[in-house]
């Protein structure tokens, strides 16, 4: 039962560094959106 119970933690651990990395997508992707909008505006402005 201990081997079982490590993979599951080892699975639980998986989950959770997947869960950050889509956090941090999630942000970087919110980071390139706001950086585009401003540049837009920017660019509209300059117009």
């Amino acid at each position: 039962s201990y081997g079982g119970r490590t993979v599951k933690h080892r699975f639980e651990i998986v989950d959770s560094c997947r869960l950050i990395m889509g956090l941090d997508l999630i942000k970087n992707l919110n980071l390139i959106f706001s950086r585009k909008k401003k540049s837009l505006t920017s660019f509209q402005s300059s117009l």
